[in-house]
């Protein structure tokens, strides 16, 4: 879920798309050409970190939106 009053949301959605959108790129030379397995393994290791810098944030937010008497 992504706060649109959060700037920080949105540059990580910004950050995350575009590491997929390298990885994209990137596995269509490799499905062309050969010796690309490390730079396909980069991009997918970028993407996973980019997913779970989202999953952190919007955890931050969850807990700040929960209401007091569901976090104690």
């Amino acid at each position: 879920m992504m706060d649109r009053t959060c700037i920080e949301c949105e540059e990580l959605w910004q950050a995350y798309d575009y590491a997929m959108h390298c990885k994209r790129i990137i596995e269509h030379k490799a499905a062309m050409e050969t010796g690309l397995e490390a730079l396909v393994l980069k991009a997918s290791i970028r993407c996973e970190a980019a997913r779970r810098a989202i999953e952190d944030h919007e955890a931050m937010h969850m807990t700040a939106w929960a209401p007091a008497s569901a976090i104690g």
